[in-house]
C-alpha cells in the first residue's frame, strides 16, 4: 500500500510539472510572439515589405530558424494538426475576450434552446407519423348529410353504415370501430366513473395493438350476446397494484361481473378528446376496453352517428380514391334510406384528423422557429464581423509573419463554429428544464401530447443547427479575415473600421435582424389582442363563483327514470341549504364542453320534409339551472316547479329564431326531437356558446330533466364566495344521498372557459417567447454590434472631438447610422405583413393584420429599445475617446 502511494504521489507531481511548465512554456512563447509581431509592424511602417519586416526581426530576436519552421508548420502542416492549432487559438482568443465570448454563447443558448424547445413539440405534434403501423395508410372515415351539412360537415359513422363499408371496400385493407362508453366501476372502494371504449377487435388489429399480459380480443369475442370480457389499460392496471392475478378475474362494471383477458401494452394508445372528430369524444382517461359487439338495434338506428371509423387504405390506392368508392356506396345507402337522406363520405388521413386545428397554430410555431434562427444566426454573424473588424491589426501582423489566408480564414470560420456549438450545448441542455416547464402549461387537448420529449432526434438536430449556424454565419467574417492586406493595415498604425462594403453588410444585417424579430413582434401583439377580443365575448352566463359537479348514474341501481328523478331532487334541496350556497341547477351539458343530443325541430303540423326542418342541442335541465347559470330570460318564463306533468319547452333566441322568425314563439307548439312529444314554448333564454368562444352558439332546446331524467348530468352550484370551498361538502352530501355514485368531473365556470381559451393561450404563450426571445436577440445583437464597431473607431472620434464636434452631436449621428437600417428592417416587417397576411388572418379572431394598435406599438417599441441599444455604446464611447486614441494604441 505505501509503494502504491508513493506511485501515486510522484505520478501526481510529474503531472503537476508537466502542466506547470506547460503553462509557463506557453505564457512565455506568448510573450515572445507580442514581441516579434510588434518588431515585425515597426519594420512594415518603415518600409520593408512583410516578408523582410518578418526575416529582419526574427534575426534581431535570434531565432530565426524557429519562427521560418513556425511559419512553415502553419501553412504545410497535416490537416488534423490544423485543425487542432486553430481549435487551440480559438480557444485562447475566446479567453482573452470573456465579455464577447458570454454576450454570444449566451446569445446562442437563448436561441437554440427556445428552438429546440418548440421544434420538439412541433416535430412530435405535426411532422412526426403516429405510432401505429403503416400509420401513413390510416385513414378516419367521416360521413356526411348534406341536409345539416352546413351546420355539421361531417359526424361520426353510422353502426349499420360501418357494416357495409367493411363488406364492400375494396381499397380498404382492415377497417374498424370505436365508440366512447363510460362505465361506473364499484366492489373496489369508493364506485369510480372509468374511461371505457368499446373497440373492434379488427381496430386493435390494424392499430397493432398487443397485450403485455393475456390477450386482446378476437372476432369471437365481437359477436352480441358473447361472454361479458375486457381489456384494462396499463395505467388501470398499475393504480390498482399492477396485480397479474387481475388478468382471469372479474371487474363489477355497471352493476355486471366482466372477465379481464388482457392488460394492454403500455406503448399502445387510442387518440383522445376530439382527436377523431367532432362530436366524437374519447376519454383520455381510457382504462377498460370492451368488446364492440354490436346489437340489432344498434345496426337498425339509421339516425345514430356515434361510431369513429379507421381504416387501412391498400397500397397504391388515394385517399381521394377511397373516398369516391365509398361515396358511391353511400349513395345506395341513401336511396335505401326510408328517411331518403343525401348521404357522403369524407375521408381524412389520420395525421391530419388527429392534429386537428392545432396543426395549422403548430406550422406557424414552425414558422416562427425559422424565424429565430434566422435572426440567431443574423446576430452571430453580426457580432463577428464587428468584433473581427477590431482584429485587422491581429490578422495583418499574423499574415506578415507567414500565416496564409486560408490559415487566418479558418481560424476565424472555427472560432464562430466552437462559440455557437457551446452555446448549442448550453441551450440544449437548458431546453430539457424548459419544455418540461411548457409541457406542465400545455393543454390538455393538445394532440399526442404524451409523445413529446427531447430524445436523439431532437439533440442531433439542435447540435448539427448550432454547427450550421456558426459555419454559414461565421462565413463573412472568415472572409474578412482572409481578404485583408497586412501591409495596409500595418502601416495605418491605427484601428480601422474596416472598408465601406463591410460597412454595409453591418447595417444590412441589422435591418435583417430588426425584421425578423419585428414579424414576430407584430404575429404576437395580433394574437394578444385577438386573445383579449376572445375573453371580452358575451358567452350567455355568467363565471364567476359557479362550480359544476358531474355524476353518473349506474344503471342497476337507477333504471327507473323515477329513481333517477328523486336522485336529482334530493340533492338540489340538500345543496340549496349548504350555507353560502345561492343557486343550484342540473343540466345535461354545461357551456362550452361540446354539442349534446343532435335532433331534429319540428313545428305542429309541420309541413316541410325531416330534411329541410332545423336542427339543434336538445338539453335537459332543472328548474333552477338558469338562474344557476346566469343565462337571461329574454321572453316567457323558465321551469317551476308548477310545470311538471307538462310538455313544455324553453328555446334558446338561436333556435326561436330559426323556428319563427321575426314573431313571438311563446304560446307556439314544437316537436323537440324525433322521439319527444309535442311541447308548449313558455319562454326563450340567451344563445350560449356551445363548442367555442369563437364560433356562435348551437340552437338550443330545453326539456324539464323530469321528461328524460339523464343517467349522466352536471349538477350547477353558485355561491356567494368561492365556490372551491363547497367542493368536500358537495362530494359529502352526493355520497350520503347515494353512496354508488361517483363525482366524475369536477370543476368552476372559470376553469371551463381557461380549458376552451387553453390551445389559443398556450399558442399566444409561444408566440410571446418567440418573439421575446428574437427582439432580446435583436437588441443584444445591435448593442453588441455597435459597441464593436465603436472600439474600432476611437480615432476618428478623438479626432472630431479634437476639431470641436460635442460629444452630443456624435451620439446623435451614431444614433442614426443605427436607427436607418432598424427603421428599414421594421418597415419591410409590416409590410410583409400587409402583402402576405391572410395566413395569419386564419388564426386570428375579430382582428386584421393591419390593426393599428398592433403596428404601432411594435414600432414604438422597437425604436425605443433599439434606440436605448445603440445610445448606450455611443455615449460611453464619446465619453471615453480623448485624442491619445490617435496613436491607436
Amino acid at each position: 500500500m505505501d509503494t502504491l502511494l508513493t506511485r501515486i504521489r510522484a505520478g501526481l507531481r510529474l503531472l503537476t510539472g508537466f502542466f506547470r511548465r506547460t503553462a509557463q512554456a506557453r505564457r512565455f512563447d506568448e510573450e515572445a510572439r507580442f514581441h516579434l509581431e510588434e518588431a515585425v509592424a515597426a519594420n512594415v511602417r518603415a518600409g520593408m515589405t512583410p516578408a523582410e519586416a518578418r526575416r529582419v526581426a526574427g534575426m534581431a530576436f535570434g531565432g530565426q530558424a524557429r519562427f521560418r519552421e513556425e511559419a512553415v508548420d502553419e501553412t504545410r502542416s497535416r490537416p488534423l494538426a490544423e485543425l487542432g492549432h486553430d481549435l487551440q487559438n480559438g480557444v485562447r482568443t475566446l479567453v482573452r475576450a470573456p465579455a464577447f465570448a458570454t454576450l454570444v454563447v449566451v446569445t446562442m443558448a437563448l436561441g437554440i434552446g427556445a428552438t429546440t424547445v418548440f421544434f420538439s413539440i412541433a416535430d412530435h405534434v405535426v411532422l412526426r407519423p403516429l405510432r401505429y403501423p403503416e400509420a401513413g395508410r390510416l385513414v378516419v372515415i367521416r360521413e356526411s348529410v348534406e341536409e345539416i351539412r352546413q351546420m355539421y360537415p361531417t359526424l361520426a359513422a353510422n353502426a349499420g353504415h360501418y357494416l357495409e363499408w367493411r363488406r364492400r371496400c375494396t381499397s380498404c385493407a382492415k377497417i374498424g370501430a370505436v365508440i366512447s362508453d363510460p362505465l361506473t366501476l364499484t366492489g373496489r372502494g369508493q364506485p369510480e366513473l372509468i374511461g371505457s371504449v368499446r373497440v373492434s377487435s379488427s381496430l386493435l388489429s390494424l392499430l397493432g395493438a398487443r397485450a403485455a399480459l393475456g390477450r386482446v380480443f378476437t372476432e369471437s369475442d365481437d359477436q352480441a350476446g358473447a361472454e361479458r370480457v375486457a381489456i384494462v389499460s396499463d395505467r388501470f392496471w398499475r393504480e390498482r397494484g399492477a396485480d397479474p392475478a387481475m388478468v382471469g378475474g372479474t371487474l363489477t362494471l355497471d352493476g355486471l361481473p366482466w372477465t379481464v383477458v388482457g392488460v394492454m401494452a403500455p406503448e399502445f394508445e387510442l387518440p383522445k378528446g376530439q382527436e377523431l372528430g367532432n362530436l366524437f369524444p374519447l376519454p383520455s382517461n381510457l382504462g377498460v376496453y370492451r368488446p364492440l359487439a354490436l346489437t340489432p338495434g344498434e345496426i337498425a338506428s339509421p339516425g345514430n352517428y356515434d361510431y369513429a371509423v379507421i381504416a387501412q387504405r391498400r397500397e397504391g390506392t388515394t385517399p381521394a380514391a377511397m373516398e369516391s368508392e365509398l361515396d358511391l356506396i353511400a349513395a345506395d345507402l341513401s336511396r335505401q334510406s326510408a328517411t331518403k337522406i343525401t348521404l357522403g363520405a369524407v375521408v381524412i388521413p389520420m395525421r391530419d384528423q388527429v392534429t386537428g386545428s392545432a396543426g395549422r397554430g403548430l406550422v406557424l410555431l414552425l414558422a416562427a422557429v425559422v424565424t429565430v434562427l434566422l435572426v440567431l444566426s443574423v446576430n452571430l454573424a453580426n457580432l463577428l464581423l464587428a468584433r473581427n473588424l477590431g482584429r485587422t491589426r491581429e490578422w495583418a501582423v499574423r499574415s506578415a509573419i507567414g500565416a496564409g489566408q486560408g490559415r487566418l480564414g479558418r481560424q476565424a470560420l472555427g472560432e464562430s463554429v466552437l462559440l455557437a456549438v457551446l452555446g448549442g450545448v448550453i441551450g440544449t441542455a437548458a431546453a430539457s428544464v424548459g419544455l418540461k416547464a411548457l409541457l406542465a402549461v400545455a393543454p390538455a387537448d393538445l394532440p399526442r401530447l404524451g409523445e413529446i420529449r427531447l430524445d436523439g432526434r431532437i439533440l442531433a438536430v439542435a447540435l448539427a443547427l448550432s454547427g450550421c449556424v456558426g459555419l454559414a454565419f461565421g462565413a463573412l467574417p472568415a472572409l474578412r479575415a482572409a481578404r485583408s492586406d497586412p501591409a495596409d493595415v500595418l502601416r495605418s498604425g491605427v484601428r480601422t473600421t474596416g472598408p465601406m462594403a463591410t460597412a454595409a453588410a453591418r447595417r444590412w444585417l441589422i435591418g435583417t435582424q430588426t425584421g425578423l424579430s419585428g414579424l414576430l413582434l407584430i404575429a404576437m401583439g395580433l394574437f394578444l389582442v385577438s386573445f383579449v377580443r376572445i375573453l371580452a365575448v358575451d358567452r350567455g352566463f355568467t363565471t364567476t363563483e359557479a362550480l359544476g359537479v358531474s355524476v353518473t348514474l349506474p344503471l342497476g341501481e337507477f333504471g327507473k327514470p323515477e329513481r333517477r328523478q328523486l336522485f336529482y331532487d334530493e340533492v338540489v334541496a340538500r345543496l340549496g341549504r349548504l350555507p353560502g350556497v345561492t343557486g343550484v341547477g342540473v343540466a345535461t351539458a354545461l357551456p362550452l364542453e361540446g354539442d349534446t343530443q343532435v335532433d331534429i325541430l319540428s313545428l305542429d303540423p309541420d309541413p316541410r320534409p325531416e330534411l329541410e326542418r332545423p336542427v339543434a342541442n336538445i338539453r335537459f335541465a332543472s328548474p333552477g339551472y338558469f338562474a344557476a347559470i346566469g343565462t337571461p330570460v329574454t321572453r316567457g318564463f323558465t321551469f317551476t316547479e308548477a310545470d311538471r306533468g307538462r310538455h313544455v319547452v324553453v328555446l334558446s333566441e338561436g333556435a326561436a329564431r330559426l323556428l319563427w322568425p321575426g314573431q313571438d314563439p311563446i304560446g307556439k307548439l314544437v316537436v323537440p326531437g324525433s322521439n319527444d312529444p309535442v311541447a308548449e314554448v313558455i319562454g326563450v333564454v340567451a344563445d350560449i356558446k356551445t363548442t367555442s368562444l369563437e364560433r356562435a352558439g348551437s340552437p338550443i332546446a330545453y326539456l324539464p330533466t323530469w321528461t328524460r331524467p339523464p343517467f349522466t348530468a352536471t349538477i350547477l352550484i353558485r355561491t356567494a364566495g368561492d365556490p372551491a370551498a363547497v367542493v368536500n361538502a358537495v362530494r359529502a352530501l352526493v355520497g350520503a344521498v347515494a353512496p354508488e355514485v361517483p363525482l366524475t368531473k369536477v370543476r368552476t365556470l372559470a376553469e371551463v372557459i381557461a380549458t376552451a381559451t387553453a390551445q389559443r393561450r398556450f399558442l399566444l404563450l409561444v408566440m410571446m417567447v418567440f418573439a421575446i426571445t428574437a427582439f432580446a436577440t435583436a437588441s443584444v445583437g445591435i448593442y453588441g454590434t455597435i459597441a464593436h464597431s465603436l472600439a474600432g473607431r476611437r480615432a476618428e472620434i478623438a479626432i472630431r472631438l479634437a476639431l470641436g464636434a460635442g460629444p452630443g452631436r456624435l451620439e446623435r449621428d451614431v444614433l442614426g447610422e443605427a436607427l436607418g437600417p432598424v427603421v428599414a428592417g421594421l418597415a419591410v416587417a409590416i409590410g410583409t405583413v400587409v402583402v402576405l397576411g391572410r395566413p395569419l388572418a386564419g388564426l386570428l379572431y375579430q382582428v386584421s393584420p393591419t390593426e393599428p394598435i398592433v403596428l404601432g406599438g411594435v414600432t414604438a417599441v422597437l425604436l425605443l429599445v433599439t434606440g436605448i441599444a445603440a445610445w448606450i455604446p455611443a455615449h460611453r464611447a464619446t465619453a471615453n475617446s480623448y485624442p491619445a486614441d490617435l496613436t491607436g494604441e
